[in-house]
């Protein structure tokens, strides 16, 4: 993805600054105060990016769509995603670990994700170029500015990526409800590629079959599932937990 976006909101704009992404400028709403604007101002002021302020309508027009803004956004060079022989090569350490995406279509759900992935230490994040939520501000501002710090792959073919990895040595764990779901013993110090589905399908039959494991996620309640971004931080701090991390 390239271009510009519109970056609204405090910690959202501050992560950019801090990110070493290419910052336009940051504009401020006129008379709008706070301890993390002074910090942002500070920040974009040491970068040497310019700064501007704008009163209330002018800024609401420059915003739109954008809220809520908290009083500040900033033009943000729209982040590049990486081809998959890249996102695996950047795959470090003996506990290499990537999260892949079939289809997950609500950019809030995107964007909670990358932020639970960041904070796990995912290397990297797999996802379709198809029926899946775009790269956008929705997801940016959701995800609280991870997702600047985590590369993304956009490809045409989730099956043909997920043998790609597990040519490169990564195991294939789809996270999934079953009925009646198999004891199955994972490993997981070995490199893992965990795989989630959409919002109401799940995974996908092809993906699905192409997967080394199925991992459930025990549910105690009446409802019988978690949401996906939900169910996926629960599946990447279990890998964590089972690699002695915590």
């Amino acid at each position: 993805m390239s271009g510009i976006i519109v970056v609204a909101g405090r910690k959202p704009v501050l992560e950019a600054l801090r990110s070493g992404v290419k910052v336009e400028a940051v504009t401020f709403q006129k008379g709008i105060k706070g301890e993390l604007l002074n910090e942002i101002r500070e920040t974009a002021g040491r970068l040497k990016i310019p700064i501007t302020e704008l009163e209330n309508k002018k800024f609401s027009d420059f915003t739109r769509g954008h809220e809520p803004t908290q009083g500040v956004a900033a033009r943000v060079h729209a982040f590049r995603t990486l081809p998959l022989h890249e996102i695996i090569k950047l795959s470090g350490g003996k506990n290499k670990l990537l999260l892949a995406l079939d289809s997950v279509q609500d950019p809030h759900n995107f964007g909670a994700i990358i932020r639970s992935a960041e904070c796990a230490g995912v290397d990297g994040i797999i996802t379709t170029k198809h029926s899946s939520a775009p790269l956008n501000m929705t997801v940016f501002k959701t995800s609280a500015g991870a997702a600047v710090h985590i590369p993304v792959c956009e490809v045409s073919n989730l099956t043909d990526a997920i043998k790609e990895c597990k040519e490169a040595g990564f195991w294939s764990v789809g996270l999934a409800l079953e009925e009646k779901p198999k004891v199955q013993k994972i490993d997981y110090t070995l490199p893992l590629l965990i795989i989630v589905g959409n919002e109401e399908k799940g995974l996908r039959r092809l993906v699905k079959q192409n997967c080394d494991f199925i991992l459930t996620i025990p549910m105690m309640g009446n409802i019988e599932s978690l949401n996906v971004s939900v169910a996926t931080g629960v599946a990447l701090f279990n890998a964590l937990r089972e690699r002695g991390v915590w």
